[in-house]
């Protein structure tokens, strides 16, 4: 098997009271936040802020409408 990493001894670890994390493991939560809070922030790909106008709308009168030329 292959070892990416020294096996010799314990890994890392932060101690806040009661808890009890990996270097590794806060390094990947930290990650999975940045890249959380650039989806919100960045603009999706190919949707712009381009000037949308809304096409012209004709409304024809209704037969019985008083407006309407006889």
């Amino acid at each position: 098997m292959v070892a990416f990493a020294q096996q010799d001894g314990a890994g890392a670890f932060v101690d806040w009271g009661v808890l009890h994390v990996s270097v590794t493991n806060i390094a990947i939560v930290g990650a999975m936040l940045l890249l959380f809070v650039l989806a919100l922030v960045l603009p999706f790909p190919g949707h712009g802020h381009a000037a949308v106008t809304p096409l012209p709308v004709r409304v024809d009168p209704s037969p019985d409408s008083p407006d309407k030329d006889v």
